[in-house]
């Protein structure tokens, strides 16, 4: 009898340790800010200072045809100048970010901020025919400089985000880009930054705002596969994170096997509880999803004013109560993750 107790209990003990494993062998959730501010060294402080921690992922934003021209000069399609608008990669933010052990993921944006409808920054045609290869190379070049600089850590990159969008000047779409259009642009982009040596350095970002197989590039040219999750909340109908995440996840698995990167997330405050949006969200989106391997949060109020969204910012509501849970989250060993 009591032999029969003891395998019993070994195989219960084997059971737990078991079913325990998956979610032990689990990669880390690495989290991250997205904040458009030109005052990134304030974000970052105000957000250490608030959660005991500066994100593990931060947004910075470079604009191919902004050269820092003027309103009545259009800008030229060569090469960029460091310090002129901010076509240049980013170098000095970059490197502030590395030093502090955060990953960099730049949205790279295809247009010139004055000028939107200006097609030379906006046409897929025109990168595939090789004209803005200098520029390209250039950009590349200098992530790798400062990949380098900093043990060879990887930097990301989200070029053309949400094309399949139509608010975007780059949109698949507008002006005479095509589906086809923009998957080529893609695999010549990849291919500018093999002939310098950076493409070990970048981690390529496919994102848009729901995912769809026929605008994807193919897994040879992406790192990782992203979409946007956003919870309008009272402006339209409450959506839950783990409804959202649930959807596209399952969407993205019939097109990819690469790992997945929730490039922007945020919840209006109004019409439910944000902070259990919040929490509930994350834990499933770890337990549920292996392959979600990154989340960065929208928290900001500043460039959606004039697009009728909310005010995402983390701060609201004002009760605290997302912040809260913010907080808990970052500190949580299971979204403590290193992009890699």
């Amino acid at each position: 009898m009591r032999r029969s107790i003891t395998i019993i209990s070994l195989l219960v003990a084997m059971a737990i340790l078991f079913t325990a494993m998956p979610a032990a062998a689990r990669t880390k959730i690495t989290l991250g800010i997205s904040n458009p501010s030109p005052d990134y060294v304030g974000v970052l402080e105000n957000h250490k200072a608030r959660y005991g921690r500066y994100p593990a992922m931060f947004s910075l934003w470079s604009s191919w045809g902004s050269r820092g021209q003027g309103a009545n000069k259009p800008a030229p399609v060569g090469s960029c100048t460091y310090g002129q608008g901010t076509c240049f990669f980013p170098r000095d933010a970059v490197n502030y970010l590395m030093d502090r052990n955060i990953t960099p993921v730049i949205w790279w944006q295809y247009t010139n901020p004055e000028f939107p409808s200006q097609g030379t920054f906006s046409r897929y045609k025109v990168i595939t025919r090789g004209t803005h290869d200098a520029y390209i190379r250039q950009w590349a070049n200098e992530l790798k400089l400062a990949s380098r600089a900093h043990n060879n850590r990887p930097i990301g990159v989200r070029p053309f985000h949400e094309a399949t969008g139509t608010w975007f000047p780059w949109s698949i779409g507008r002006f005479d880009n095509t589906v086809q259009n923009y998957k080529g642009a893609w695999r010549h982009l990849h291919a500018q930054f093999q002939k310098v040596g950076a493409r070990k350095h970048a981690r390529f970002i496919w994102s848009n705002y729901t995912p769809r197989k026929g605008s994807y590039p193919g897994d040879q040219v992406i790192n990782y596969v992203g979409f946007t999750v956003l919870n309008f909340g009272s402006q339209k109908k409450w959506r839950t994170m783990t409804g959202i995440v649930n959807d596209f996840v399952r969407r993205t698995k019939q097109f990819s096997k690469r790992p997945i990167l929730i490039t922007e997330v945020a919840s209006h405050f109004k019409g439910g509880n944000k902070a259990k949006w919040l929490r509930t969200g994350y834990l499933s989106a770890y337990n549920k999803h292996p392959r979600v391997q990154g989340i960065l949060y929208l928290d900001t109020n500043v460039p959606q004013r004039g697009q009728r969204h909310p005010d995402w910012r983390l701060i609201q509501p004002k009760n605290g109560s997302a912040v809260a849970v913010y907080r808990q989250l970052v500190n949580n060993p299971r979204f403590t993750g290193r992009l890699r």
